[in-house]
């Protein structure tokens, strides 16, 4: 299928192009060999959910064609735009400040900024200096530290029940999803704002979607086969989405240290990856309706 004009792209990477790519579609992870992950002590094989949807191997660089699918129209708002860029050179050295790629558990970021208290006072106060820059006058919250292992090929897994000793193989990744909470739907979800996703580990990782809002996604599947609908909800959309397009193509981020993206997670189909990684993955997650326009 040919990339739709829906979800537009802003880039204020050094990369540019370069840390863009796009494939054919989607497979199912139960048709996919998953590979190991080996990280100092553990060694396991990830599972997944039934039905778990990731993309197809088969990546190249975007056509000019595609480019202009992409490019961002007059009004640019946090709920149709991706938006990419790079930390301050200022704030990538209070990071640095920190000897944050030590860790390899979320507890052990929270013992090194126990431990550094004045260093992470001052890392906090320059993200917020930073965020608020970027928040179009809007209110943000933390939201979390991500955290994951190197080599998978899908990082968003079901954690909110397990317990806090669980071993990997517990996990049951999920794939391509899109964030929600009991207050939206379909038709609302857009206006929740969006996420800024910053990576602070060693390696590069890479942030998957599809530029189609949810509402692109529903009138699609309405166009094409109505009767799909019956008693769709938020959690059920990707699938039955993906069973009738797999051949919808996926857009991959390829996002550096120190860099991060700017999605409305709750409006579009999305993953993260850590494939050929070897050292820990490290994202620190921020709510609100950020925009980032130029570098």
């Amino acid at each position: 299928m040919m990339l739709k004009k829906g979800i537009r792209l802003i880039n204020t990477l050094r990369q540019q192009r370069e840390a863009v790519a796009i494939n054919s579609g989607i497979c199912y992870a139960a048709q996919e060999t998953i590979p190991e992950v080996q990280f100092r002590h553990i060694t396991f094989t990830p599972l997944f959910q039934e039905g778990a949807v990731l993309p197809k191997r088969d990546w190249r660089s975007l056509t000019e064609t595609e480019w202009t699918t992409l490019n961002p129209v007059s009004k640019a708002t946090d709920s149709n735009n991706v938006f990419l860029g790079e930390l301050p050179d200022s704030l990538i050295q209070r990071f640095k400040s920190l000897p944050l790629l030590e860790a390899g558990s979320i507890e052990d970021i929270y013992t090194i900024f126990r431990k550094h208290e004045d260093l992470a006072k001052e890392l906090n106060n320059d993200i917020n200096a930073f965020l608020t820059s970027i928040a179009d006058g809007k209110p943000f919250k933390f939201r979390c530290f991500g955290v994951s292992f190197p080599n998978l090929l899908s990082v968003s897994g079901e954690f909110s029940h397990l317990p806090k000793d669980h071993a990997p193989t517990d996990v049951r990744y999920i794939g391509f999803h899109n964030d929600c909470t009991s207050e939206m739907s379909i038709h609302t979800a857009y206006r929740f704002g969006n996420r800024i996703s910053i990576n602070f580990g060693s390696e590069a990782r890479e942030f998957l979607f599809v530029n189609l809002t949810l509402i692109q996604a529903y009138n699609m599947i309405k166009a094409q086969r109505p009767e799909s609908l019956s008693g769709v909800t938020l959690v059920t959309l990707p699938n039955v989405f993906f069973k009738l397009f797999p051949d919808y193509p996926i857009l991959k981020i390829k996002l550096q240290p120190y860099q991060y993206y700017i999605a409305p997670t709750d409006n579009c189909f999305h993953d993260g990856r850590t494939l050929g990684n070897t050292s820990f993955d490290m994202t620190m997650i921020f709510f609100g309706a950020f925009r980032k326009l130029t570098a």
